[in-house]
């Protein structure tokens, strides 16, 4: 079976797999020149790493996803916000689906980086197509893909909220954006109930949890 990645992946692929494992053709794939993997699976240490880490505002993604990275050297740290970054901010399926390529990017050009092992990519996703979108990207540039929702009770929810205040984003009407966001979001796979953990116990349960496909995604 052959895996189509773009020349990013690859040149990593081929700078750090064993020689002879697979064989490496050049192809043109979606209008862009990649390469064509002839092998029936990417060899596991040769993939990268990502881990997405979803959720409502002011619940921790970003806490959770820099002390992931922090105690794992050779991490890139994405936050999604970054690639959609408009002002004034509009949230459409136009400037989301902006977003998705401009994150699916970012971690491309991590992976031919030899000094990049992981990428943790933290986002508010709330629609399941741009969360469909993003695995389908990785599953394309064969990733080895941990995904999560953090969710947390009203409670902790407002006392978080209440103690981030280098965000401009916590304000009270955004608070009840997210509280309201809090039942779509508990019933997403892979939701992690954060309400009375640390940020350190989440990142260390995250880092335990098992990897993801496309197919058990949905």
């Amino acid at each position: 079976m052959a895996y189509f990645l773009p020349e990013a992946a690859c040149i990593r692929i081929q700078r750090t797999c064993t020689e002879g494992y697979g064989k490496i053709l050049k192809n043109d794939v979606c209008g862009f020149i990649g390469y064509r993997i002839d092998s029936c699976r990417i060899k596991e240490d040769c993939r990268m790493k990502v881990i997405v880490i979803n959720g409502p505002m002011g619940v921790g993604k970003t806490t959770v996803g820099k002390r992931i990275a922090d105690q794992n050297p050779g991490t890139a740290f994405i936050d999604g916000d970054w690639c959609m970054d408009l002002h004034t901010f509009i949230g459409n399926q136009e400037t989301k689906t902006m977003a998705v390529d401009n994150i699916l990017h970012m971690i491309r050009n991590y992976q031919k980086c030899s000094a990049c092992r992981m990428v943790v990519l933290v986002w508010l996703m709330d629609d399941p197509w741009v969360i469909q979108r993003i695995m389908e990207g990785l599953s394309v540039l064969q990733a080895e893909t941990k995904s999560v929702t953090l969710v947390c009770d009203r409670e902790n929810l407002i006392k978080r909220w209440k103690n981030d205040r280098d965000c401009d984003w916590r304000t009270d009407e955004w608070l009840n954006v997210s509280l309201k966001s809090l039942d779509g979001f508990a019933s997403m796979d892979h939701a992690i109930d954060t309400s009375h953990l640390s940020a350190d116990r989440i990142a260390d349960l995250i880092m335990q949890y098992e990897t993801v496909s496309v197919s058990g995604f949905h």
